[in-house]
């Protein structure tokens, strides 16, 4: 055999394998649909799962990704802080690459449990992102968010889920407090039985000024008029965690009223009932 048969039979077999290989990965794309809205597992079900807010809010692509969506050649992206746009490629392993605050992500569609996978490309941050398409009952979750600037309507969005899944309820104290009885919080942010406080509000970790390090929930005594002069008496800051159905409330200290520390005054109520609308 001369070389230059044995030239071309290598180059054919090379050429085959390259075809076959090409064809797999358009086969995997054929039938397959990414339209639409896919979330990010390790912030909003994890938020869910957890009933804590603040951790998955320190997971560095969740400043530019907590939702995206996938529209023909377009990838959309929405986070805590920014949004942006990509262009979107039809290769399974290469969706697009997101540059982020915090590094560049690589975008994979994983065909075995349909996730879309994004990892650092400069392996800085190791965690493994995973996002999940959007269900139908979640579509309330994405409501309006397209042509709104920045975080402006998904921040709405997932405030109302966190309140209603996670915060609002009866609960009753384990021991007596003073001025604490059995405490309402409402889906619509009034509350009653904590001390003289009718409202409250919860910290979601949106945008860029946090001063707290861990959950908090604000309460407010709004029938206060508010002078402006001196520090606020008309409210009072706590750190929220739960351990199973028990609701702990630790107070936070503040010198300046800009940065809190978590304090020991500590009051622990057990959820009586699910979430009331």
């Amino acid at each position: 055999m001369t070389r230059l048969s044995l030239s071309v039979i290598l180059i054919g077999l090379l050429t085959a394998c390259g075809q076959t290989n090409k064809e797999k990965s358009e086969a995997k794309n054929k039938g397959l649909n990414l339209d639409g809205y896919w979330i990010l597992t390790n912030y909003i079900d994890k938020i869910l799962e957890t009933k804590s807010i603040a951790p998955q809010s320190s997971q560095r692509l969740t400043w530019d990704v907590i939702v995206f969506k996938f529209e023909n050649d377009t990838i959309k992206t929405h986070g805590l802080i920014m949004e942006s746009k990509y262009p979107a490629s039809q290769k399974i392993e290469s969706l697009t690459l997101i540059k982020g605050m915090a590094g560049s992500y690589n975008l994979v569609y994983n065909d075995l449990d349909r996730t879309i996978v994004a990892n650092d490309i400069e392996g800085n941050d190791t965690i493994n992102y995973i996002f999940r398409k959007i269900h139908k009952h979640e579509e309330k979750l994405v409501a309006d968010i397209d042509g709104k600037a920045f975080f402006q309507q998904l921040e709405h969005n997932l405030y109302h889920l966190f309140i209603n899944q996670i915060i609002s309820g009866t609960y009753h104290p384990i021991v007596n407090y003073n001025n604490v009885n059995t405490i309402e919080l409402l889906t619509d942010g009034t509350t009653s039985g904590f001390k003289n406080y009718n409202k409250y509000s919860i910290h979601d970790f949106f945008g860029t000024l946090h001063p707290f390090s861990d959950d908090a929930i604000m309460f407010e005594d709004s029938t206060k008029e508010v002078s402006g002069l001196g520090p606020p008496d008309y409210v009072e800051y706590y750190k929220w965690e739960f351990k199973q159905d028990t609701l702990i409330l630790t107070k936070y200290e503040t010198k300046d009223h800009e940065r809190f520390t978590v304090g020991h005054k500590q009051y622990k109520l057990v959820k009586q009932n699910k979430n009331r609308h």
